[in-house]
């Protein structure tokens, strides 16, 4: 179950469009880098939040130098919401 709602989070979130770039994912988590080069990743997600209702938590409050990434988790999200959910990421400028 977990692979396959991985697998339909990860085709997703890939296709062309998303200006949001996959880097790693798992069973729960993904890092996505985000596309403002010229904000943190505290105000990343804060836009995230306040723009598309997507809660992300800020790569630098993992490891100093991460400000250009956001782990995000989709392990408790129902496969049905997957492509909704992403699209959320696509729908953002």
């Amino acid at each position: 179950m977990m692979q396959r709602r991985h697998d339909a989070f990860r085709a997703e979130f890939v296709r062309p469009g998303n200006p949001f770039t996959l880097a790693a994912s798992g069973g729960f988590f993904a890092w996505v880098r985000h596309p403002w080069p010229d904000l943190s990743g505290r105000r990343a997600a804060r836009r995230l939040a306040d723009g598309a209702n997507l809660i992300c938590l800020p790569g630098e409050v993992f490891v100093p130098g991460l400000e250009g990434y956001l782990r995000l988790a989709f392990g408790n999200l129902p496969r049905e919401r997957l492509r909704e959910t992403v699209q959320r990421f696509r729908g953002l400028p």
